[in-house]
């Protein structure tokens, strides 16, 4: 939440002290709000708003399929961008099942694909914003990401219409923040009035640490402005929650720049993030909450300082991150020590699937030999290591099983199984244990097999190790098991789950988003 200098409304004076009035609370609350926020993320370094982002091989198109786990709200949207001969494209993303979902790009296969997200709604964006590579000032406005629009003529108080924010922007190099703000094109005039101006006019980039801002009631903003005695363009910091001059203090250069209808700002990166109060960089987020702010500048007839609030945009969380796939000769996916248990009235099947790319597939499936087929299911989402897929399947009565995958679409690997012991339930010959779906919002299956009956524990441990709930204490038969586990008392974040059989114990990691 970044502190702007405030003031009272045009009329009344103050020299020494600017307030933060009720329309600045309105924004300090959207940002406590969203520093809150990323806050509840940064203590969790496997938690992001884009979790467990994966992609599959080259398709026969040349397209590449990119999924991920994300916020799962009716008002919420994703986007994805891919860099394609210099420029972005923007492709939808697609609900798949619950917090998954996915997007497709046109991809190269001798060069990086540069992807970024992009996630909004009502009152927040969150996105990872274009690399700017050359780090030329100032870039093309095409280099830098579009946050969002704002409506014309939102004003909050009577002002030029130059004051009007209708656009924003941001983008980043190796040594540079850029911002940028659009308005009606008639340019970002400093002042009013001629040699004695009798107004001055402010455009201002506020920026955050969002890790780092609620426990220090600090900001940041790039400022362009020229008020004799006040004011000169340059990169300051705020604190403070009632803002005096003496809270002010400039700690580093800007450079600005008007191109058409924009008004393109850029500061070091080591002058903000070296200050002694910003907190660490990169964070743990990697995140920097932002927002653009016009102000107006005047003086009373006793010739004190007055200040109106004009425009403000929305507020975002920049990300400073990217998705990059480098170029790979494709392998194949393996499958193995696959299990297919007949019990009552199903048939249990699990597997392992290992990528040596990396890559998810676009075909995971298993048939019948009359054809039925039924989509396996992975129980977690990391395929740089072997993933386990598993599914129950309304058949008992088959004498062969065929499993299919693949991860371009094209090429498949195939593996049949026959059941040898059609008039008998199947042994299970290892102890296995996973949960579905894995994130999960409030309840997943978790599912275990059983070597042999005996005395069982299955316990739910916080990210602390602390014991929170014990779901199974008692003799269980051998074979497949699942129990259900409801969250909904407790808080979003990482749990652990851990099954004891006899000398044999498991434990695996859920994460549970609400």
């Amino acid at each position: 939440h970044f502190l702007i200098p405030r003031g009272l409304p045009r009329g009344s004076s103050s020299t020494n002290f600017y307030r933060i009035d009720k329309k600045m609370k309105k924004i300090l609350i959207i940002f406590i709000v969203a520093s809150a926020v990323i806050n509840i993320f940064a203590q969790i370094p496997e938690l992001n708003i884009w979790n467990n982002i994966r992609n599959s091989s080259y398709t026969q198109d040349n397209q590449i399929q990119i999924r991920c786990e994300t916020i799962d709200f009716p008002i919420i949207q994703t986007d994805l961008f891919y860099l394609m001969d210099n420029e972005w494209i923007k492709t939808d993303m697609e609900n798949l099942s619950g917090f998954t979902i996915e997007g497709i790009i046109q991809a190269s296969q001798q060069e990086n694909n540069i992807c970024r997200f992009k996630t909004y709604g009502d009152i927040l964006t969150a996105m990872m914003p274009a690399y700017i590579p050359d780090d030329i000032f100032p870039p093309d406005i095409e280099q830098l990401s579009y946050i969002i629009a704002d409506p014309e003529g939102d004003y909050m108080a009577e002002g030029p219409d130059q004051l009007d924010i209708l656009g924003s922007y941001f983008g980043y190099s190796d040594t540079r923040f850029y911002l940028a703000l659009k308005n009606d094109g008639t340019g970002f005039p400093v002042n009013e009035g001629g040699i004695f101006p009798s107004e001055y006019y402010i455009y201002l980039a506020g920026l955050i640490n969002p890790e780092n801002a609620l426990i220090d009631t600090v900001g940041y903003a790039l400022v362009r402005a020229e008020i004799p005695l006040f004011f000169q363009p340059g990169l300051y910091r705020f604190a403070g929650s009632e803002l005096s001059l003496d809270n002010l203090q400039q700690i580093g250069e800007i450079e600005t720049a008007v191109v058409d209808s924009f008004l393109i700002m850029a500061c070091s990166i080591d002058d903000l993030t070296n200050d002694e109060y910003f907190g660490n960089w990169p964070s743990i987020s990697r995140s920097l909450g932002l927002d653009f702010i016009t102000a107006f500048v005047g003086f009373d007839a006793q010739f004190e300082l007055t200040y109106d609030l004009m425009d403000f945009s929305l507020p975002s969380i920049q990300v400073i991150d990217q998705y990059i796939i480098e170029p790979f000769v494709n392998d194949l996916p393996q499958i193995s020590n696959i299990s297919a248990n007949v019990i009552n009235d199903n048939t249990f099947i699990q597997l392992d699937y290992y990528d040596l790319n990396h890559n998810f597939p676009i075909v995971a499936q298993v048939s019948t030999e009359q054809d039925e087929i039924f989509s396996l299911t992975p129980t977690s989402f990391d395929f740089s290591l072997p993933v386990i897929y598993s599914e129950e399947i309304p058949v008992t009565d088959w004498n062969s099983l065929t499993f299919v995958f693949s991860d371009n679409g094209y090429e498949f690997v195939e593996e049949t199984i026959y059941n040898t012991q059609a008039n008998d339930e199947s042994i299970i010959i290892k102890l296995s244990l996973h949960n579905h779906p894995n994130p999960f919002n409030p309840e997943t299956l978790i599912q275990y097999d059983l070597p042999e009956p005996g005395p069982v524990t299955l316990s739910i441990y916080n990210a602390k190790g602390q014991l929170i709930e014990k779901l199974i204490d008692n003799e269980i038969q051998q074979g497949f098991n699942k129990i259900l586990w409801n969250g909904e008392k407790h808080p979003s974040g990482i749990y652990l789950y851990r099954l004891e059989c006899g000398e044999h114990q498991l434990t695996r990691k859920m994460l549970m988003l609400k």
